[in-house]
C-alpha cells in the first residue's frame, strides 16, 4: 500500500499567552463521520495525516484475538494491517509507521508496520513484556519489564519495576532511558523529549491500585532527566507537543486536565468542572479529553476540546451514549463511540476557526448538491491549470476527485471530511513552498466557500 499524502507538518513553535480563565463550553457543530461499521467492537484509535488506525475485534474468537486496522480518509480505503491470531492493543501512528503491542509470542512485544513497504517488523525480542508504544519520526518508545517488571494481565497493570526504552528505527539502536527501580506508566515522545509517570518517590503499585507518581521528562539532546510535576495519578496518560505537556490530575478530588509550559516553567489548570476529565491528547493549540460532566458519575462520557489560543472550551460530541477521546492530529479528532450499542470509531474535522459559518439557505437540497459539485469541478480545473509541480497537482486532483465522488453518492459527511483534508493539504504545501501563497490563498478561499455550501445543504 502506498501513502500519497504530505506527511511533513510544519511545526509552529511560538510563545503564546496562557489563559488562566476557562470559557463557557460551546458545542462544536462540525462534520462528524463514522469510520467503522462492522458489527464487532473497534476501539482505541489514533490518527496522523489522513490515516486512522484502531484495534478491531471482528476476526476475534470471543475476545481472544484482535487485529490492527487502518482507514485512509482521502480514499475511503480500509486495510487490515495484521493477520495472525493474537491480542494486539494500543496502536499508534506517525507518518507511514504503525506500532502496537502484541502477545503472539507468549509475552507482550512491540511490533511495527510500514505502510509504504507493507513490511511488518518485530521490534522487541526480549522474553519479558513490553507494551504502551509511542512514536515520533524514527523514534519508538515503550514500557519494558525485563529488569523486574511483573507479567501483564489483560488490563496491563505495570506492577513491579518497569523501564522506559527507546529504539531508533534509522540506526536500529535501542536505549534504556530509565534505570531506577520503580513502576512507570504511559510514555510519550515529541522531538528529543520523552515523558512518563514514575513511582520512584511514592507508593509501590499493586494490581489495579491507583496511586500517585511523578511526571518525569528525559531530554535526548542533553541526556538530562527532570521531574516536572509531583503527585500525578498512576492512571494518568500524559501527552506532549512542542513545549507543552498535558495530563490528567486528581489533586482536586476529581481528575482535571492540566498543562505545563516548558518554556515558561508554568503550570495551568485547564478544566475546573467538578466531574472527571481524563486521558488528554494535544496537538498545537488544541487539547481534547474524555469528560463526564453530562452524565451521572461515570455514565455518558463526552469528548471535549480546549483551544489555548482563544481560551474557548468546546463540546465535540453530544450523543447521549458513551464517547471516549482517543487522539487529535491537525484538524482531525478521533474517538471511540458506543452510540450504536457497540464500540465504533468516529471522527470530526475541525475548521481553522471554531466559529460557526454563516449558512446560506439553498433553493433545495438537490440543486445545492449539484451546485457544490459544479463548483468543485471548476476549482479542480483551476488547480490543474496552475504551474505547480506534477506530484503536488496529482495529489490535489485526487483529493478533489474523491470529494466529488462522495458528494455525488449523497455522502455529504464524507465529502466534508475529504474537502477539509484538501484545505489542510494546500496549507501544508504553501508552508513547504510547493504552492505560491497567492495561489494557495485563492484555492483555500474557494474550497472553504464550497465547504460552507455543502454544510448548509
Amino acid at each position: 500500500m502506498k501513502i500519497k499524502h504530505i506527511l511533513m507538518i510544519c511545526l509552529f513553535i511560538a510563545l503564546l499567552l496562557i489563559f488562566a480563565e476557562t470559557a463557557t463550553a460551546t458545542v462544536a457543530g462540525k462534520s462528524e463521520m463514522q469510520i467503522t461499521t462492522d458489527e464487532a467492537d473497534q476501539s482505541n484509535s489514533a490518527t496522523f495525516g489522513d490515516m486512522v488506525v484502531w484495534e478491531d475485534y471482528r476476526n476475534a474468537d470471543g475476545y481472544e484475538s484482535t487485529d490492527i486496522y487502518a482507514y485512509n480518509l482521502s480514499t475511503g480505503q480500509e486495510t487490515k494491517i495484521t493477520s495472525n491470531t493474537s491480542l494486539k492493543y494500543s496502536p499508534v501512528i506517525y507518518g507511514d509507521k504503525i506500532a502496537w503491542e502484541d502477545n503472539r509470542n507468549g509475552n507482550w512485544d512491540i511490533y511495527l508496520y510500514n505502510l509504504s513497504t507493507s513490511k511488518e517488523t518485530r521490534i522487541t525480542l526480549n522474553e519479558s513484556d513490553q507494551y504502551a508504544p509511542a512514536l515520533y519520526e524514527d523514534r519508538l518508545v515503550w514500557l519494558d519489564g525485563r529488569n523486574g517488571g511483573g507479567s501483564l494481565d489483560v488490563d496491563h497493570w505495570p506492577e513491579g519495576n518497569w523501564d522506559v526504552f527507546m529504539y531508533n528505527l534509522s540506526t536500529s539502536k535501542g536505549t534504556r532511558i530509565t534505570t531506577n527501580e520503580s513502576w512507570k506508566t504511559f510514555p510519550a515522545i515529541y522531538g528529543d523529549k520523552i515523558l512518563w509517570v514514575d513511582g520512584r518517590n511514592g507508593e509501590p503499585l499493586h494490581s489495579h491500585q491507583i496511586v500517585d507518581g511523578d511526571l518525569f521528562m528525559y531530554d535526548l539532546s542533553t541526556s538530562e532527566e527532570t521531574r516536572l510535576v509531583s503527585n500525578v495519578s498512576s492512571d494518568t496518560k500524559p501527552d506532549i507537543y512542542g513545549d507543552r505537556i498535558v495530563w490528567g490530575d486528581d489533586r482536586n478530588q476529581n481528575s482535571d486536565i492540566y498543562m505545563y509550559d516548558l518554556v515558561n516553567s508554568t503550570e495551568v489548570q485547564i478544566t475546573d468542572n467538578e466531574s472527571e476529565q481524563w486521558r488528554p491528547a494535544l496537538y498545537e493549540d488544541r487539547i481534547i479529553w474524555t469528560d463526564y460532566r453530562n452524565g451521572n458519575g461515570w455514565d455518558n462520557p463526552d469528548v471535549y476540546m480546549y483551544n489555548l489560543s482563544t481560551s474557548e472550551e468546546m463540546q465535540i460530541t453530544t450523543s447521549e451514549s458513551e464517547q471516549w477521546a482517543d487522539d487529535i492530529h491537525s484538524d482531525i479528532v478521533v474517538w471511540t463511540d458506543n452510540r450504536n450499542g457497540k464500540n465504533d470509531i468516529y471522527m470530526s474535522i475541525l475548521r481553522a476557526s471554531e466559529e460557526e459559518p454563516v449558512k446560506e439557505e439553498p433553493a433545495d437540497e438537490e440543486s445545492s448538491e449539484a451546485s457544490s459539485v459544479e463548483e468543485l469541478k471548476k476549482l479542480k480545473a483551476h488547480v490543474n491549470s496552475l504551474d505547480i509541480e506534477p506530484s503536488a497537482k496529482d495529489l490535489l486532483d485526487a483529493k478533489l476527485r474523491y470529494t466529488i465522488q462522495s458528494l455525488e453518492a449523497g455522502d455529504t459527511d464524507a465529502a466534508l471530511v475529504k474537502l477539509g483534508f484538501y484545505i489542510e493539504c494546500v496549507s501544508i504545501m504553501e508552508a513547504k513552498d510547493r504552492i505560491e501563497s497567492e495561489d494557495a490563498d485563492y484555492i483555500i478561499s474557494k474550497a472553504e466557500r464550497i465547504f460552507d455550501m455543502i454544510e448548509s445543504s
